[in-house]
């Protein structure tokens, strides 16, 4: 019969199986939570009693004052951007998906009284309580600079030669009124056309809907009616009225142009604050700290309320990782036999996996998670598969000292007349003499239980005596 066993024993070479060396030490639970709670009670006492440590004064003869007073004022102006781009309607507003309203008006009035009409149009937006009123009448919650960004009313006057020539096209032809074009809405404040000798006065708004964009134009509509009023009560030869009103939805260049730009400032700053902080001292910092952040020299000190805390953690965990290193030095060093792969360095195929019933009803709810379910077979199984080698005799050969393989034996013994069954034969000569009435030997290997110098002692016992290993049985 062939012999299927290697001729040579595998060396001490070992592949680590990481798998069952994180499982290994999982299964170590209780006493690595035994250890991480020493660990913070012994932290916690050391924290709690450790004296004070005495603040040094600092030394402002080598304090970069100005060095951290730019640096604060900078980290003042990062934090500042950073909550106007929330707080701000127009940098949160879609540039490609915005609303937008616009309203122009032409004003007619001789030049002399041109600069103190504008004035009035300009102040329209610097009353606080005009802002208040537009922030009411949009419905928006919002700070008076949120809704200032997203207004304008400007006033702009039309160049000389633009009205000669819009006489001289009056002249040529006195049928044809104004003609007005009106740009696309990505040009939205933007208007173009013949104009008469004057100025241009024009209202802007931009919004999250349509709703609050007309909302905000009627009221800002309302603001340049009253003014029309007192120009026509204090200026007899003044006169205003609408050219053109544009309204819609799509892409408004000014908003992408300020989401830009608020990205370029915080990037500025960001990039200065790197620079400053490199130059700066431990003692720069400190001082920071108690000029800026309110804290104080002795903040730190180890016998503050928190310091027990702080201590207890780092004990803690310093002596939860001491027993995971101790138990995985342990898992390398163990000589046994951890799972059924290694047994084919030896050449040997496992024919059957039993379960270790003494085990299992030992075992918590917390190992018996963490152990990997695999597929048991039962001594029906096995005795078929034994029957399946179609040998008048087997052998069936365990370690006597283990109380599950010697079940296993003694059950498996009263199965079939011709199944053999008996101790080690390195160690038991009558086990010896019944597997030379066989004409194979299986053995039984209990993981984690049975060493590898054994088994490797049972292949060559075998191999020295003529006897076929024909493979082995795994209780797990």
């Amino acid at each position: 019969m062939d012999n299927n066993v290697r001729s040579t024993i595998p060396g001490n070479d070992e592949v680590i199986d990481l798998k069952e060396l994180m499982l290994y030490i999982l299964r170590k639970w209780r006493v690595l939570i035994a250890l991480g709670l020493i660990g913070a009670l012994l932290g916690g006492c050391y924290g709690f009693l450790k004296p004070e440590k005495e603040q040094t004064p600092l030394n402002m003869d080598k304090i970069q004052i100005k060095e951290v007073d730019q640096y604060a004022r900078y980290e003042q102006m990062y934090a500042d951007q950073l909550a106007w781009e929330e707080e701000s309607v127009f940098l949160n507003l879609d540039p490609t998906d915005a609303c937008y309203a616009s309203r122009i008006y032409l004003l007619r009035a001789p030049e002399a009284d041109l600069t103190v009409i504008g004035e009035m149009y300009r102040v329209i937006l610097q009353s606080g309580g005009t802002i208040d009123a537009l922030i009411e009448a949009s419905g928006l919650e919002c700070s008076q600079r949120a809704i200032r960004q997203m207004v304008s009313v400007d006033f702009r006057r039309l160049q000389e030669e633009r009205a000669e020539r819009q006489d001289l096209s009056d002249m040529q032809n006195s049928d044809t009124g104004l003609s007005i074009s009106v740009t696309a809405p990505d040009e939205l404040f933007v208007i173009s056309g013949s104009q008469e000798r004057g100025a241009e006065v024009s209202v802007s708004v931009v919004g999250p809907d349509e709703e609050t964009c007309q909302a905000m134009l009627a009221f800002l509509d309302g603001q340049i009616d009253a003014i029309n009023k007192r120009i026509s009560a204090e200026f007899g030869n003044a006169s205003c009225e609408m050219l053109a009103e544009n309204s819609g939805r799509g892409y408004v260049a000014e908003i992408e142009a300020a989401q830009l730009e608020s990205t370029e400032k915080l990037a500025e700053y960001a990039a200065k604050l790197t620079t400053l902080k490199k130059t700066l001292t431990s003692d720069d910092l400190t001082y920071y700290g108690v000029a800026y952040q309110g804290k104080t020299l002795n903040a730190g000190a180890s016998g503050s309320s928190r310091a027990w805390l702080k201590w207890a953690m780092r004990i803690g965990a310093a002596f939860g990782f001491l027993g995971v290193c101790v138990y995985g030095v342990l898992f390398l060093l163990d000589g046994h036999i951890k799972t059924a792969d290694e047994l084919l360095a030896y050449g040997l195929h496992p024919f059957a996996m039993m379960e270790d019933e003494r085990a299992k009803r030992k075992s918590n709810p917390i190992d018996r998670l963490l152990t990997p379910k695999k597929r048991v077979n039962d001594a029906a199984y096995l005795a078929q598969a034994l029957r399946s080698l179609k040998l008048e005799r087997v052998m069936l050969s365990g370690s006597a000292a283990d109380e599950s393989v010697t079940a296993l034996l003694c059950e498996m013994g009263g199965k079939d007349g011709n199944l053999l069954t008996g101790a080690m034969l390195s160690v038991d000569g009558a086990a010896q003499e019944m597997a030379a009435q066989a004409d194979g030997v299986v053995l039984v290997v209990h993981l984690w239980k049975t060493r590898r110098d054994d088994l490797e002692q049972e292949i060559r016992i075998c191999q020295k005596l003529g006897y076929p290993v024909l493979g082995a049985v795994v209780i797990i």
